[in-house]
């Protein structure tokens, strides 16, 4: 009896022994696998960290007020609450933003490894060996980590939302899986209730997350279940119980049942144009027919992609993708939805002999589904919508290879995956193609000149691209290549019908005339605006800025206050900085300030605003004030010609020629179309007594339009710097003989010549 007791004994010593080991082991493979995938995801992402800001991605740029965010249970409010952490670290950098959505996306690669290491023990591989299965999950979450597709959903900073609800959606489903594995009442409840709320979570990210109910019970039905109907009836009460806890509140906070109403009533109408909603593109001129069969060309593309994944195929924005306009116009449209019903066909009758494969194809269309063939009206391609599909594709399609491989090639049949070590050379080869596929494609956010180029090179029938690379090389006050862009813009738009496009492209021109102080293309752009019936404020902004500048501000404000209360977005904060701007030339000091704080308060990211409050500071001679307008102004927009020349300006009047020919030289070396940084190169010359240096750039500044009692006032004002009080007397004196001089400047020219 001893001897088999010690017996029984040492056999439950080294039981106990091989599972700590075993354990052991487990963790070091986790541990090993999340320093691999944080390392490599890092090193495919961090050349995007800086990179520009684009499209929708003002929704994070841009403030969130508190009464925009104090019901954390509204319209994609979760999001925007990690977008006002943002804000509460560094408002206004990218890298600030983009880190964190590569830290998601690194839990999501994390997330999707543990869900394919649980499912195959769910299933039974690894009995003797647990540590054979991690080379599947390892490849499956290397896979998706690197994969470029996903780019749009990381390097995007807005798409966050995409990723964010991704996230909730795997932790919704492992707390599923976890609980239906838990033999305790009370802990399978507790990890039921985890899973609501993460579905909630990602509902409230994002509404395509609504999409975890059929994921749900398409899980269940493959690897919980085991496709017995009676257990997965069964199990279907709790996926139904979570689905009433998560639709309900999403029917009350995000109106899901006015957008379900809208969606049905635009289906039923197939064959007419689509109205403008607000979650339709915009533009929108396509019918609900020709948006689906669209998508089969779409999603076919998408796969191609997945698939074979070289950097040069993928597009940051699609605008203007070819409609399909039967299943023969094109005939690939017939193609790819034989393709597509093929994947179906072959996923639901392979479903038990390959069930990870079959599971993987049916969720990637399960996910997509509702942005591409429900919510019809959205734009029509967009990579970042693979994001939540390419999870459960990637890792059904990676884990059926893997086990057709050990099936093959494995050693011996308990082991029905590869051993890590074996696996290794394998993950890191895939790794490193998939990581620099990624890393070279994210180049293209380096600035927005390069992601519009590369997006316009891609679809050059893309209004959209051409606005916004219109925008671009405005930023960079490159004015012969915006106006470049926007004249396409405006004429493919108009001559399509494309309102939106043809009214913001329109009046971006209009913008780029008026500053170039070019009235005849300023008239045939009012023309052309007033001759399509648009109702549209821009018209009244661009007359409002041609009357300041011929001088009429009474004009000028009084267009800008019968369109003030309609702007909105950015052209509410413009139109605030040209009112402030109009009064302060005026001379109305006070109300060009209360101006100004609102265009601060509209928008903080806006320099102009700051810019406009530093000019009001230098005329009450606050330079101190001034300097720190002026700073902020260029913590925003470190290049801008404008805040840099008036930098110079208050150098220059502090007699720090040094610091002043500093920033007056960086003001001048993209050649600005502005006159002001060429005015105060030639004051600054003038004001050392190097004259004849200066004409040069006095002569440029009047290529620019400079007004004419301002080039006086400022060679007066440089002369009376360098101690030549003759001269400034002489530029005075003409120039209170001129007409159309604001009357607070003639006055200030007055007192002097007065005084002296």
């Amino acid at each position: 009896m001893g001897k088999a007791k010690r017996k029984k004994g040492r056999e439950r010593a080294e039981k106990e022994e091989a599972l700590q080991g075993t354990a052991n082991s487990n963790a070091g493979i986790t541990v090993f696998v999340i320093l691999f995938l944080s390392l490599s995801v890092f090193a495919a992402y961090f050349v995007s960290l800086n990179g520009t800001w684009a499209l929708d991605d003002v929704v994070a740029n841009r403030p969130v007020g508190l009464t925009d965010i104090s019901d954390i249970f509204g319209y994609r409010k979760v999001a925007y609450l990690t977008f006002l952490w943002n804000h509460s670290i560094s408002r206004f950098d990218p890298a600030n933003y983009r880190i964190i959505n590569i830290l998601i996306h690194l839990i999501n690669s994390i997330l999707l490894f543990t869900l394919v290491r649980i499912t195959l023990l769910r299933r039974g591989y690894g009995r003797k060996n647990k540590e054979s299965i991690a080379g599947a999950a390892f490849l499956s979450a290397a896979f998706f980590a690197l994969h470029p597709i996903n780019i749009n959903a990381v390097s995007y900073i807005v798409q966050r939302m995409a990723s964010l609800a991704a996230m909730f959606v795997l932790l919704g489903l492992l707390f599923y899986a976890v609980s239906s594995r838990t033999e305790g009442k009370v802990l399978h409840v507790v990890f039921t209730l985890f899973s609501l709320v993460s579905i909630m979570l990602g509902i409230f990210s994002k509404e395509n997350a609504i999409m975890a109910i059929p994921l749900l019970a398409l899980y269940d039905y493959f690897f919980i279940s085991s496709f017995e109907i009676k257990r997965f009836i069964k199990n279907f009460r709790i996926i139904f119980i979570i689905a009433l806890c998560g639709i309900i509140p999403a029917f009350f906070y995000l109106r899901l049942k006015d957008h379900i109403m809208d969606m049905a009533a635009i289906l039923l109408h197939y064959d007419r144009p689509i109205p403008q909603k607000g979650w339709t593109a915009v533009d929108v001129y396509w019918t609900p027919l020709e948006h689906i069969l669209t998508e089969f060309r779409v999603i076919s593309e998408y796969i191609s992609l997945i698939l074979m994944p070289l950097p040069g195929r993928f597009v940051f924005d699609h605008w203007g993708y070819p409609l399909s306009k039967g299943l023969a116009e094109p005939m690939t449209t017939l193609f790819s939805l034989i393709l597509i019903l093929s994947l179906l066909f072959f996923a639901i009758i392979k479903a038990k002999k390959h069930p990870f494969l079959s599971f993987g194809i049916l969720w990637y269309f399960i996910a997509l589904s509702l942005e591409s063939f429900i919510a019809v009206g959205s734009d029509l391609y967009f990579e970042h919508r693979n994001y939540l599909p390419m999870a459960g594709f990637t890792a059904g399609v990676i884990t059926e290879l893997w086990i057709l491989l050990t099936e093959k090639y494995g050693e011996g049949d308990d082991d029905k995956a590869f051993p890590v070590k074996k696996s290794f050379t394998v993950i890191v080869i895939v790794s490193l193609l998939l990581g620099f596929a990624t890393y070279k494609r994210n180049r293209v956010w380096e600035n927005s000149v390069v992601l519009w180029e590369d997006t316009l090179n891609k679809g050059s029938e893309n209004i959209r691209a051409m606005m916004s690379l219109g925008n671009a090389y405005l930023k960079e006050n490159d004015f012969e290549k915006a106006e470049r862009y926007f004249n396409m813009g405006v004429k493919k738009s108009y001559k399509e019908g494309r309102a939106v496009f043809f009214n913001e492209q329109a009046y971006s021109l209009g913008m780029i005339y008026l500053f170039s102080r070019n009235m005849e293309g300023v008239e045939k752009i009012i023309n052309m605006l007033e001759s399509t019936l648009l109702s549209s404020y821009k018209i009244n902004m661009l007359k409002g800025f041609r009357s300041a500048l011929e001088n009429d501000f009474d004009s000028a404000l009084m267009y800008y206050g019968e369109v003030t209360d309609k702007t909105e977005g950015i052209d509410r904060t413009i139109i605030s900085v040209l009112t402030g701007n109009a009064y302060r030339r005026k001379g109305d000091i006070n109300n060009a300030i209360q101006w100004y704080e609102l265009g601060i308060k509209s928008d903080p990211s806006f320099p102009n605003s700051y810019i406009g409050m530093a000019q009001v500071m230098m005329g009450r001679k606050d330079h101190d004030s001034a300097l720190r307008y002026l700073n902020t102004a260029l913590s925003l927009a470190p290049d801008n010609p404008l805040a840099l020349s008036d930098m110079a300006d208050i150098m220059m009047l502090k007699k720090d020629f040094t610091n002043a020919l500093k920033y007056a030289s960086k003001a001048l070396q993209k050649s600005p179309p502005f006159y002001q940084p060429y005015l105060v190169m030639g004051n600054l010359l003038t004001a050392q007594g190097k004259k004849e240096e200066s004409e040069k750039f006095y002569d440029k500044a009047r290529t620019f339009h400079v007004p004419e009692y301002l080039y006086l006032m400022a060679r007066g004002r440089a002369n009376l710097i360098g101690g030549n009080i003759e001269s400034t007397r002489f530029y005075l004196e003409k120039l209170i003989l001129l007409k159309d001089v604001p009357d607070n400047i003639k006055g200030m020219a007055k007192r002097f010549l007065e005084g002296s």
